[in-house]
């Protein structure tokens, strides 16, 4: 794993705890708006 995305998903989405809505972390985190969509194309492409 990345060590800045780690460090990054570590001190934005689990030291931030319960201080703000599930999303707004995710967003945080992202730098975007949470969506599903990206995800989903990922699981039905070849990328896998």
């Amino acid at each position: 794993m990345n060590q800045k995305t780690a460090t990054d998903y570590r001190n934005k989405i689990l030291g931030a705890g319960g201080s703000k809505d599930a999303s707004d972390l995710v967003e945080d985190f992202l730098g975007r708006p949470y969506s599903f969509e990206p995800f989903a194309k990922w699981l039905n492409s070849d990328a896998q």
